[in-house]
């Protein structure tokens, strides 16, 4: 016995005021804190990213009867850029068949007065943004193409270049689509401002997603040293009021005989005094970490808190199988419900022998063998249920031997059902074997009894297999499926380009 075990009390340490439930609570709103404080930060830098610029002109040429120029020199007017940007706007009547991009350099070629293009003749003139819309159809519903083109000095950058042009393209579609020509203009025009001659520091990469990141980490480590204090406080608490009383409770059961299970049991009430000395040192550990500290991303600390929290989980259900051991061997006021509860939980794990849906996994023959299998066990486990209740403490002793063994062959016969029922599952089998280990798991850790306690590790029953095996079906078939689709643009100035390598392109609406 150990001099800290003899401690029965609750402490003070374990409540919602202890050390580290205070600290992590406060971590978590500084954590809190400092995400609105990016919040903040992050708005502040999206607001300094957008364009202040006035276009340094807008020019517009409407030779398709389809713009209102003096209201789209207006609205144009209106928008802002990254610095002042010549706007340039051709409306062309046009047929399916044109090549837009070469018919944009023709027009320009064919006007050398305007200064579209570059001293050389080979680039975009710089500061210039020219926008062609060809219009192909303009009764009942629009269509046509659209084109933007964009000086050196302007122009959209990034590998993804064409796929930003097209979204600016594809800004104005809808309006173009109806009809409102000057509105389509408008909208393509004010998604280039966005993009023309930005400065690397107002990339969204910089203004949104980078303080963004700041704002998710500290969120998510706010949460998560909420969580954690939440952890700490309910181990604490459980640790408290199971060890009320923890000396009394593994003084009673070394008087269990030490043969058996009941060898096993004594050992298991050795080992909570141990286990019990951990935890406290464990719990004092963590009320010495300091506020600043106490985080999800501190492994040291997070894996203390695992180990009590583990310690503690291991207490309560050791402590729960030794006060229903100490009830039996006593004959204690509660112990024929406690036999009963023992006896039943092993007879229905037999009964799920008599399931008819075995017959589906393993065929008729071998179901039926299973079957008989079961109700032998139940027949056996009657004569230990009344061997039980005639005898004294050592009887209930050797009663539980008697169960162990049994629920080792049941397992055996679970083991070889499983075995059977998955050989021809085909590509299913992975996904069923798991489900039904994850059954099993789940099932064995839901078990109270005492002889449930030891044989957690291995203990299989047909019910957990049949739910399993289902599960482990359905897990396959929505594992079976995929999709994928892509688009693009049109670009380059074809053979009458003659060397031009301006930056550019068109698609259609």
């Amino acid at each position: 016995m150990t001099a800290s075990a003899s401690n029965s009390q609750a402490s003070p340490e374990s409540t919602t005021d202890a050390p580290f439930a205070r600290r992590a609570r406060l971590s978590a709103w500084a954590s809190f804190a400092l995400a609105v404080v990016f919040v903040a930060l992050g708005i502040g830098w999206a607001v300094m990213a957008r364009p202040t610029a006035a276009p340094s002109s807008v020019e517009v040429v409407e030779q398709a009867d389809a713009a209102d120029p003096t209201l789209l020199k207006e609205e144009v007017g209106k928008l802002r850029f990254h610095r002042p940007v010549r706007v340039v706007v051709w409306f062309r009547t046009g047929d399916y068949a044109d090549k837009l991009n070469e018919e944009t350099l023709k027009w320009a070629r064919s006007n050398p007065d305007m200064n579209l293009l570059s001293p050389d003749g080979r680039k975009w003139a710089d500061g210039t943004f020219i926008l062609t819309v060809s219009v192909e159809s303009n009764e009942v519903t629009g269509s046509g193409q659209v084109g933007t083109y964009f000086g050196e000095d302007v122009r959209v950058e990034s590998g993804d270049g064409h796929d930003r042009e097209k979204k600016i393209q594809q800004a104005g579609s809808d309006a173009f689509k109806r009809m409102d020509w000057t509105e389509g203009a408008v909208q393509v025009t004010r998604a280039a401002a966005d993009l023309m001659a930005r400065p690397w520091y107002k990339t969204p990469l910089l203004a949104l997603i980078i303080p963004g990141i700041f704002v998710v980490a500290f969120a998510l480590n706010g949460a998560g040293t909420l969580l954690l204090r939440k952890g700490f406080v309910m181990a604490a608490g459980k640790f408290d009021s199971t060890t009320v009383g923890v000396n009394d409770r593994v003084t009673a059961a070394q008087e269990i005989p030490d043969v058996g299970l009941g060898e096993k049991i004594r050992a298991t009430a050795g080992e909570v005094l141990r286990i019990y000395d951990d935890s406290l040192s464990q719990r004092t550990a963590l009320n010495s970490f300091a506020w600043p500290v106490i985080s999800p991303v501190n492994g040291r600390m997070t894996s203390r808190l695992k180990d009590f929290a583990g310690n503690v989980d291991t207490i309560v259900d050791a402590t729960h199988m030794l006060q229903n051991a100490i009830v039996l061997y006593n004959r204690d006021s509660s112990w024929e419900q406690i036999w009963t509860e023992e006896i039943n939980e092993t007879g229905r794990a037999l009964r799920g022998f008599a399931d008819p849906r075995l017959a589906n996994r393993v065929g008729v023959q071998r179901a039926e063998e299973f079957k008989r299998f079961g109700a032998a066990g139940e027949a056996e486990l009657e004569d230990i249920r009344r061997s039980g209740i005639e005898g004294g403490g050592e009887n209930i002793v050797q009663c539980l031997d008697r169960i162990a063994d049994l629920r080792k062959r049941l397992s055996a016969q679970t083991q070889e059902l499983q075995a059977r029922g998955t050989a021809y599952a085909g590509g299913a089998g992975r996904y069923i074997s798991k489900a039904i280990d994850k059954e099993q798991s789940r099932a064995n850790g839901a078990s109270r009894s005492i002889t449930g306690y030891y044989d957690r590790p291995y203990f299989s029953t047909p019910t957990a297999f049949m739910i399993g095996y289902v599960n482990g079906q359905h897990n396959y078939q929505r594992a079976q499926q995929s999709s994928s689709s892509s688009s693009g643009s049109s670009t380059g100035y074809g053979s009458s380009g003659g060397g031009f390598s301006g930056s550019g392109s068109s698609s259609r609406f």
